[in-house]
């Protein structure tokens, strides 16, 4: 099968941050069959950010596909993100990420595994 990833829903303040974004499901819950929670182009509008959070349960891999970013750690540290980086948060890790830009987008695609299945 082969379907548009056009559709997405608008997420505002993500996660208690600031702006907003468009997110992007690559599956639907049918095909993710509770194992993977979520497999997304996540689009992080300029200037916006996804607040810091806590994966409980579950493990979040992203992979930075354009733009620029700030990603705040677990220890809350921060490091600066760009095409091609791959994160890991950990179950029980804490992280958050800030479109450093103006103008243009921040484009993740997120994957995020269920820990309990």
């Amino acid at each position: 099968m082969v379907r548009s990833t056009e559709d997405h829903k608008v997420v505002n303040e993500p996660r208690g941050g600031k702006g907003s974004m468009k997110l992007h499901s690559l599956m639907t819950e049918d095909e993710l069959k509770g194992e993977t929670t979520l497999i997304a182009r996540v689009v992080l509008d300029p200037s916006s950010e996804i607040g810091y959070h806590r994966h409980t349960g579950e493990i979040e891999t992203y992979y930075v596909m354009s733009g620029e970013g700030m990603f705040m750690d677990q220890d809350g540290t921060e490091k600066h993100i760009g095409p091609g980086e791959i994160g890991v948060i950990e179950e029980g890790q804490c992280h958050g990420i800030r479109n450093l830009s103006d103008e243009e987008p921040l484009v993740i695609l997120a994957v995020v595994v269920n820990k309990t299945v």
